[in-house]
């Protein structure tokens, strides 16, 4: 299996509002649920901002090579 480096994400649980410190602005991110099924897609924001369009659960966010698991409240 492929091995992926840790994303940084905060806060975390959040309610929609994720930061994603380490990513550059305009940076492609993907979000998957617990079945690896895709459920958003979009771009990083100004200072790695991003908004979530979630129901509550546990995610899985990418964003190139790296992800972090993630839970919206």
């Amino acid at each position: 299996p492929e091995e992926h480096r840790a994303l940084d994400l905060f806060p975390n649980p959040t309610t929609g509002v994720l930061h994603v410190p380490s990513a550059r602005e305009g940076h492609t991110f993907v979000v998957y649920d617990g079945l690896g099924r895709e459920v958003q897609r979009g771009r990083i924001g100004e200072k790695g901002r991003v908004q979530l369009e979630l129901s509550a659960g546990v995610f899985f966010f990418q964003c190139g090579d790296r992800v972090g698991k993630i839970v919206i409240e």
